[in-house]
């Protein structure tokens, strides 16, 4: 996100400025030409600039995309998830290499399809995300997780959700879940699979 704010100057109306005011810029008389530019090289500026253009947009958007895919993926086996202030979030699940996420099956589901993130920042050990996510029951949720662990023996979260509510107050709910892991996954439990524990 510090990339986008860096390039947000050479965004389309900023760059449609600059190559406005060149040429709006008129030439003096003969003699002092040389300390403006002549039509060609005005030409090549455009070229240029618009080249950077399009560029600041590609990087930021690339890099959006890889900050996405730096969420750890957890170990494969049985996870133990727990939390002491929801009582539905409580279960053991098995994990493998196609569902390894966390943020699908603790946090949002169909997370990949109905969330954009909009930062991921990382301090010391720990992440903070942002998303704006959408659904026929929810609406739009802004949703931000704040993460930390080796999601190889453990991790931890805090989920919060803001929904504006029919007359625009801002309804706020927040969950804090710790999970562990605990092995091989038992018989009978295929990888995707949750059993819902207990408190």
């Amino acid at each position: 996100m510090r990339v986008g704010i860096i390039l947000a100057p050479l965004d389309e109306i900023n760059v449609g400025l600059l190559l406005e005011t060149c040429s709006q810029r008129k030439r003096p008389p003969n003699g002092f030409g040389g300390a403006f530019m002549n039509d060609e090289k005005e030409r090549h500026l455009h070229r240029i600039l618009r080249l950077i253009a399009h560029a600041a947009v590609v990087t930021a958007l690339s890099l959006g995309a890889a900050s996405a895919s730096e969420v750890p993926a957890r170990k494969s086996g049985l996870w133990i998830v727990k939390s002491q202030d929801n009582p539905f979030a409580n279960w053991s699940m098995c994990v493998n290499d196609k569902n390894n996420t966390f943020l699908n099956s603790d946090v949002w589901s169909n997370f990949k399809k109905e969330c954009k993130v909009r930062s991921l920042t990382r301090s010391g050990n720990g992440y903070s995300l942002i998303s704006n996510c959408n659904s026929s029951l929810t609406g739009d949720v802004r949703l931000i997780v704040d993460f930390s662990g080796d999601f190889r023996t453990a991790y931890t979260f805090k989920s919060t959700t803001e929904a504006r509510g029919p007359s625009q107050q801002v309804d706020r709910q927040t969950i804090t879940v710790s999970a562990s892991f605990a092995g091989e996954c038992p018989a009978g439990m295929r990888p995707g699979m949750k059993r819902m524990e207990r408190q």
